[in-house]
């Protein structure tokens, strides 16, 4: 479905950094650079309304979300249900750990070049991996534009490196599940998202 495919593009560009809180999106030019009919551009808008990724204004456009405080309560409890459930029902011995590490070497790669857009994008990225550990593919579209709503909390943030910190935190729960050590991977999810949830907060307001 083209729509479909046009919000997941859109949604990868607001993971990557690339689509900032408050920004508008215009529709003529959006549509010339994703090659597509402003039609289907404004059903791809229905999707990513819904997903709680942008917002509808009549007669001023749509622009990506600004989050509030509650949003961003709201955003991490449903992460902590999600990503410590995946993670304590996951199959240990199927887990591609080369994978795991390969992300974590490419963010810490980019944190030496101060690409902090591409550390928060791999940060991202690990936590939907973190989800997929369970072996249903439901629960990784459905976090996906969860854990994209996040990056908005992110991107409105005014430091750059913000996101160094949880490099080596997600490597710790990679390593704990590489041990074994399931359950203590699970607290230490949990821990690094009310470390995020509350890092957040506390810019927020700053």
């Amino acid at each position: 479905m083209i729509a479909d495919s046009l919000a997941r593009e859109i949604t990868q560009r607001i993971t990557r950094g690339d689509l900032r809180p408050g920004q508008r999106l215009p529709e003529t030019r959006l549509a010339r650079q994703l090659d597509c009919s402003r039609n289907s551009l404004r059903e791809a808008f229905r999707f990513l309304v819904n997903d709680g990724l942008v917002t509808h204004i009549p007669n001023r456009g749509v622009f990506v979300r600004t989050l509030t405080a509650e949003a961003i309560s709201e955003i991490y409890t449903y992460r902590r249900i999600v990503e410590c459930a995946a993670v304590a029902e996951s199959d240990l011995d199927s887990i591609d750990f080369s994978h795991l590490d390969t992300i974590i070497t490419e963010a810490r790669r980019a944190a030496e070049h101060d690409d902090w857009h591409v550390v928060g994008s791999l940060n991202a990225q690990v936590h939907l991996e973190f989800v997929a550990l369970a072996g249903v593919d439901r629960l990784v579209e459905d976090i996906r534009p969860v854990i994209a709503q996040a990056r908005i909390a992110f991107l409105s943030l005014a430091q750059r490196n913000i996101h160094e910190p949880f490099i080596s935190q997600n490597a710790e729960i990679i390593d704990l599940l590489r041990e074994k050590r399931r359950d203590d991977a699970v607290v230490a999810l949990r821990k690094l998202l009310d470390i995020a949830q509350q890092h957040v907060l506390d810019r927020l307001d700053s």
